[in-house]
């Protein structure tokens, strides 16, 4: 086995990545030829700490594997079929339980109405095969009676729950508290759309093994703070540093942040997979209490009630107790970033995972240039005024494709523009996943919600 280097580089300060994989070659039929093998993929998501910080290696992620026949599709990776022969059988181990968790207890329920229905279209018209998984909705207060109707269309489980004491993100928590009918447990975000079947995951990502994907940027917490979080919690600084998306596809978020050394792990809580007899949930939720207190002291004001750190150091602890960790495929959590950048298009997507859907913005959305753009920005003048969220779906569906496309536009915009013909590809795909999401609510939502 060997790697194809493109060498140094100052135009792609990417971080160094060595992340194994165990895969198994496939014809385009599904059935496994050749030899099992290890493939050990350089990239930018994340890198062990001994290496030098100042390391800009970029390798293709590509590997010359020694196995027996040809591979179909060439070298590339993204071209090999992983053979994985997943039935939705809910008594093998090759199921799971999908479970999402949407809010109707507080100000932002309309919001999360909308966002169920177009996750619950998602699953109707897109998921596939998958549609013989468990599906679960673990709410947080009454559902609506729009989301009722579209999850008994749908064969998904409805419960409702009371909010977590912490509230906000801890809400996600309550997932943990649906009946298991398989043996593992997707998470999901109700800001996701599912557009490809899932059933394969359990068995690319193996057994007893935690995934989920890297966070969009770091947490606002000092390079002292994180030795502090860790010891508090009886664990060692974990070895591993994970490159934040923002950074790993150089977007205009990781200004604020691209100088920086030091990246532990941090995870986004959007999808996450794990074996229902890891305990992450009580875990998760104890490590969660822990951390925002702590962190309360340490950094005031500036604290956060964010789910992330807690869900990387559960995951650090679980790593102790013998379960495997690995990083999500990035289409099993593609976020804005991935399409606005080409990195993952949206037809190679399982789940998309919507960030800010529903939310109003205004203004352009890159990092401020002025002194008089700073202050606007630390006094929350960009903010409109009025509620935060849209009413009505269509609102909502139109803005995130106008703000999709704005985003794509300048995504690169702190250093150079995308080349016309990547720029004409990367809009073309834009416009695409803004088709299927209309197609979504003509389909789905717009009579259910006359």
């Amino acid at each position: 086995m060997g790697l194809v280097p493109v060498g140094l580089t100052k135009e792609r300060k990417l971080r160094l990545q060595l992340e194994p994989q165990r895969e198994v070659a496939a014809d385009e039929h599904g059935k496994p030829f050749g030899i099992e093998r290890s493939v050990f993929v350089y990239g930018p998501r994340c890198r062990p700490r001994s290496l030098s910080s100042s390391a800009v290696f970029w390798c293709v992620r590509r590997a010359i594997v020694v196995a027996t026949g040809s591979i179909p599709g060439g070298g590339d990776g993204r071209n090999l079929h992983v053979a994985s022969g997943a039935q939705a059988d809910p008594m093998t181990n090759a199921a799971f339980d999908v479970v999402a968790v949407p809010d109707f207890s507080g100000r932002a329920a309309r919001r999360f109405e909308i966002l169920t229905l177009f996750f619950l279209a998602s699953w109707a018209e897109y998921a596939g095969a998958s549609r013989s998984l468990p599906l679960h909705l673990a709410c947080i207060g009454e559902p609506p009676r729009t989301v009722r109707r579209l999850a008994s269309a749908c064969g998904a489980a409805v419960t409702s729950h009371r909010p977590e004491p912490m509230g906000g993100f801890a809400n996600k928590l309550r997932g943990f508290e649906v009946t298991p009918r398989t043996e593992n447990l997707l998470l999901l975000d109700v800001d996701t759309l599912v557009l490809s079947d899932l059933r394969g995951l359990a068995e690319t990502l193996g057994p007893d093994c935690l995934a989920a994907s890297p966070a969009n940027g770091p947490y606002p917490a000092s390079k002292e703070h994180w030795p502090q979080i860790y010891a508090s919690l009886g664990l060692p600084m974990p070895e591993r540093e994970v490159i934040p998306v923002n950074l790993e596809l150089d977007t205009f978020r990781s200004v604020a942040f691209r100088d920086r050394t030091d990246f532990p792990p941090l995870y986004n809580g959007g999808v996450v997979f794990a074996p229902w007899r890891s305990g992450l949930g009580g875990v998760w939720r104890d490590h969660l209490r822990r951390i925002f207190e702590m962190s309360a002291r340490y950094m005031g004001s500036r604290a956060r009630r964010s789910n992330q750190p807690s869900l990387a150091t559960a995951m650090a602890l679980l790593e102790g107790k013998g379960f495997r960790f690995r990083l999500l495929p990035n289409e099993y959590n593609v976020r804005w970033q991935h399409i606005t950048t080409g990195a993952v298009p949206t037809r190679e997507a399982r789940i998309v995972h919507l960030v800010g859907f529903g939310h109003k913005r205004v203004g352009r959305q890159s990092e401020p240039r002025t002194p008089l753009e700073r202050l606007r920005t630390k006094l929350n003048l960009r903010r409109p005024a009025g509620p935060a969220h849209f009413r009505t779906a269509r609102e909502a569906m139109e803005a995130f494709q106008q703000n999709l496309l704005q985003q794509a536009r300048l995504v690169r915009s702190h250093r150079r523009e995308l080349p016309e013909e990547s720029r004409r590809a990367v809009l073309e795909d834009c416009h695409r996943l803004n088709g299927l999401v209309a197609d979504l609510y003509d389909k789905h939502l717009r009579e259910l919600l006359l």
